[in-house]
């Protein structure tokens, strides 16, 4: 049997983190603190945590990349616009999207797929996300939004 404290706790990184550690240091304030707040934060913890990001991630990664080096010339790159385009239409809010990909997660499980769950936060992840909020500046609003006011 593993040695349960020998296992790390696994972190899932969106494109926002990538973001932050990859691109060059910004100008604007609180793009900046962000940035020196996501690269402390993995400097520091890089040996504590396994960072996962998932295939959609990956390929949002992928495509950005290419947005910015060749716009609207490469056709997957316009296949890529118009499946944008579709799905914004076709969903009016978050829970309609949300209720769609639980969907199609669950017909994907039926076909021998497997999701890793997310882990539990720490009991102490609230916590530390409102100080780093109030660090930064920023506020949140009502439904977890988070505002740059």
């Amino acid at each position: 049997m593993r040695d349960y404290a020998s296992i790390k706790p696994t972190v899932y990184v969106e494109t926002s983190v990538v973001s932050y550690l990859t691109s060059r240091l910004s100008n604007n304030a609180l793009r900046l603190s962000r940035q020196q707040a996501t690269r402390h934060l993995w400097d520091e913890y890089l040996d504590y945590f396994e960072f996962i990001v998932s295939d959609l991630v990956v390929t949002k990664i992928k495509l950005q990349m290419k947005e910015q080096l060749d716009t609207q010339t490469d056709p997957i790159l316009e296949e890529y616009y118009r499946m944008k385009e579709e799905f914004n239409s076709q969903f009016n809010s978050m829970e309609e999207l949300s209720a769609y990909l639980k969907e199609i997660e669950k017909r994907e499980k039926a076909r021998g797929k497997e999701y890793k769950p997310a882990p539990p936060p720490p009991p102490d992840f609230e916590k530390n996300i409102n100080k780093m909020y109030k660090e930064l500046g920023i506020t949140k609003k009502q439904e977890g939004k988070v505002s740059d006011e």
